[in-house]
């Protein structure tokens, strides 16, 4: 199976890491509440001094990925689990 579509969940060190590799790759989503998503696009994420300019997806959207990739710490895995279902 190819993977050609990715979500991220948590967008810390981790999370910004992995969507700068994947975002020219795969169709790449953002998974975030509502709040987080407008502060992100107001204030664009900075990796390394670089913006990095990304979808952002709420849980209500409903779009099937092939991968899930959860990069939150461990206090927010199940919060990150509810928002993926």
């Amino acid at each position: 199976m190819e993977i050609k579509r990715v979500i991220i969940c948590g967008l810390g060190a981790l999370g910004l890491t992995y969507a700068s590799k994947l975002k020219d790759v795969c169709e790449l989503k953002i998974l975030a509440d509502e709040d987080r998503v407008e502060n992100y696009k107001k204030n664009i994420p900075v990796l390394n001094n670089n913006e990095l300019v990304l979808d952002y997806i709420t849980p209500k959207e409903n779009w099937n990925a092939d991968l899930i990739i959860i990069s939150t710490k461990a206090a927010g895995l199940n919060f990150a689990i509810k928002f993926i279902k």
